[in-house]
Formats: C-alpha cells, structure tokens, sequence
C-alpha cells in the first residue's frame, strides 16, 4: 500500500511478493527507497484500504489480505502505528478504496472484495472519536474492488474509478 505520510514523504507498506505477505515499511526520498523501522507495524498484509486525512495527519489503514487477522484499524501519525479497537468497524475487505473527504473531515472507505462478494458500501472514519460510521448514501456505485479514488478539489467531491467486479 503506497500512501503519503504525515511528513511529506511516501511510504510503502506491506505488499505480497507472490509466496509471503510483506511486513516491512520503505519510504522515497526521490530517487531510492530507505526501510524504516518504526517500533510497530501493522500485520503483514497486501490490499489494504490506507488514506491520508490532511486535517490531522493521520494515515488509516483497514483491511486486506494476510495470514493473521487483517480486519482491524490502524494509525500512523508519521513515527507510530497504533492498533485502534473501534466500536463499530466495516465488514472485513480487500482491494477496499479510501480517500480523504475535506468536506466530512473524515477518511471514506468504499467497496472491496470479502470472502469473494464484492462490496458497495461507504464508511468514514471518525478519526476524534476513534470509529467508523457507515454513510447511508442515496445513490452508491456498483459494488467493486481495487477502484481508484480521490478527492476532486474542483468538484468539492470524492470520485471513483475503475476497479472490477466478480
């Protein structure tokens, strides 16, 4: 999962290498990739939903597909990640879709695979709170995994790309 970090940076955490779930954290500084070794990592995994929230700076992380348990939340302020233990929690995805919304101020998730159902579902995470809300929405794209997503400044919007279906 590549994603920006709070420190401008990008990061790149996890991944599958065909045979192993990755457990390792690399950043670009331009032009070559150095590990970085923060005192905590999430469970190794690939196909995780992970957004910025540019409010807070918070990176969150939900999802995707590992040996050991993949279904929780986690954050990462630029130096710690922390394994939240929200009340509420969107069913278990992979190939889930996130996205900063400056509008709810929140991390949105949609979609994803589980257990080989595609998903059309819209979460936020409530970064003060600690929780995800699901967002009833009166119109939702059709259910999907692996979409492309993000937020259109010039459309005051979040918009959804691709992906595929089952």
């Amino acid at each position: 999962m590549l994603f920006p970090d709070p420190n401008g940076s990008v990061d790149l955490l996890g991944g599958f290498d065909g045979r192993f779930y990755q457990y390792s954290m690399w950043q670009w500084n331009g032009a070559d990739w150095t590990q970085l070794f923060p005192g905590m990592l999430p469970y190794a995994r690939s196909s995780a939903a992970v957004a910025a929230n540019n409010v807070t700076g918070e990176v969150v992380l939900f999802g995707g597909l590992a040996d050991v348990n993949p279904v929780n939340t986690w954050t990462y302020d630029g130096t710690t990640w922390t394994l939240q233990s929200p009340q509420t929690q969107p069913t278990w995805v992979y190939g889930g879709s996130a996205a900063f919304d400056p509008n709810l101020r929140a991390i949105v998730l949609f979609g994803g695979g589980s257990g080989g159902v595609d998903q059309n579902t819209t979460w936020e995470w409530l970064g003060f709170r600690l929780n995800w809300r699901q967002l009833l929405t009166t119109q939702s794209p059709p259910a999907r995994e692996g979409a492309g997503i993000a937020y259109d400044h010039a459309l005051h919007r979040v918009v959804i790309f691709g992906g595929q279906k089952r």
